[in-house]
């Protein structure tokens, strides 16, 4: 990896350690993020393997985010149960399933601009992923409280439409996969550019 995101990173990391910031959703997007496209970048250039590199980076931010979104929702890592464990292992599985086929992408992409300019562009739709995983830990955290759907700034699909205003029980949702910014998530528009926002 690019020393700068490991120098980054390391920073990061000790800002937490020593109580300056806080671990956050949000820090493991920025830092899954950054890993992530160097990873790529590194891909374009190099002849060494990054599948195995590629793996870890997914598997560690996918349970990073998951347990930050549990703490965020109030409960903590030693308060996890069963099913919190077996959601980390599925959302992993869900995304490293994908990561062969896009380190050989970008393997393939050596040489083309084009081609390595729409890899990039791919690397948002992964952080999405990343963050939804926060968003379910979230879920899961607080999945008895209530909410409402509301409207982000982007086009609407029917789901959303349907849903805004709505106000059910965090579980409601999550047991029908509608989760804003999930990709795949069960909504018309796959959550893939969705803005709206559970309130």
């Amino acid at each position: 990896m690019n020393d700068l995101v490991i120098a980054f990173s390391a920073l990061e990391d000790m800002a937490i350690a020593l109580g300056i910031a806080e671990k956050s959703v949000a820090s493991v997007v920025r830092k899954f993020h950054a890993a992530w496209r160097n990873l790529v970048v590194l891909g374009f250039t190099s002849s060494g393997s990054i599948l195995a590199d590629a793996r870890r980076i997914v598997k560690d931010a996918v349970g990073d985010a998951y347990v930050e979104g549990l703490k965020e929702g109030g409960v903590a890592f030693e308060d996890m149960d069963s099913d919190d464990d077996l959601m980390i292992i599925e959302l992993t599985d869900q995304q490293t399933q994908y990561v062969t086929d896009f380190v050989k992408a970008v393997r393939a992409a050596r040489g083309d601009k084009a081609a390595q300019r729409a890899i990039l562009d791919r690397v948002e739709l992964w952080t999405a992923s990343i963050e939804a995983a926060g968003m379910q830990g979230l879920a899961s955290a607080k999945k008895n409280e209530m909410v409402t759907w509301h409207y982000g700034d982007t086009e609407h699909c029917n789901t959303c439409q349907h849903l805004d205003g709505q106000r059910h029980r965090r579980s409601w949702f999550s047991q029908r996969n509608y989760f804003p910014r999930k990709p795949g998530a069960a909504m018309d528009c796959g959550g893939y550019k969705c803005q709206c926002v559970l309130e």
